[in-house]
């Protein structure tokens, strides 16, 4: 229970390369980005909020949901 706590930013040394994150908030558990960008290509904002009713199962599942890139 105590990784539900960590900040988002330990999430940072898993991220594949090419993936950079700006305005990152929140937990391991629960948490946001204001921007996402792929290899160049942006992504918008991100928020992912874990699903608790699978940890009896005794398996990590996410809720992802990104939206459109800001405009410039």
């Amino acid at each position: 229970s105590a990784v539900a706590f960590l900040p988002a930013t330990a999430l940072l040394r898993f991220l594949p390369a090419g993936l950079e994150l700006q305005g990152l908030a929140g937990t391991v558990w629960r948490g946001s980005v204001e921007s996402a960008t792929w290899r160049g290509t942006p992504l918008g904002p991100l928020r992912w909020s874990n699903r608790f009713w699978r940890l009896p199962l005794l398996e990590l599942s996410y809720a992802v949901e990104y939206g459109p890139p800001a405009e410039t």
